[in-house]
């Protein structure tokens, strides 16, 4: 058997590596927390449209609210007509459903910001 010479090769990196835990990804607008947060409140208003349609199917939702569209709008009255607006036709009382997401909207801009 045939012995061979290995030489020792080191790679030597010159350009520092970031830590880019702490930066906003995704679509770079929101930080890992408030993205964390947001999902779970997309489930909750999923969930919560069920109740007010009487629909167990999530494909059978007669609506769908962009909680990313309603954190883009600033001022809180024009956040709660639209919520109003796509909810007008809810066979049951929307009223504590629109307070809870109002106050979770203000959860998420704090998150955010």
């Amino acid at each position: 058997m045939a012995s061979r010479k290995v030489k020792n090769h080191r790679i030597l990196f010159q350009d520092k590596i970031e830590d880019n835990s702490s930066k906003k990804f995704g679509t770079g607008k929101y930080n890992r927390k408030a993205l964390d947060a947001i999902l779970k409140c997309e489930f909750w208003v999923e969930e919560q449209i069920r109740e007010l349609y009487h629909v167990e199917d999530y494909k059978e939702l007669p609506v769908h609210i962009d909680v990313y569209a309603l954190m883009d709008i600033t001022d809180s009255t024009r956040q709660r007509n639209a919520i109003e607006a796509q909810l007008r036709k809810s066979p049951s009382p929307k009223e504590n459903f629109v307070n809870v997401l109002m106050g979770k909207l203000e959860e998420l801009h704090h998150l955010n910001n």
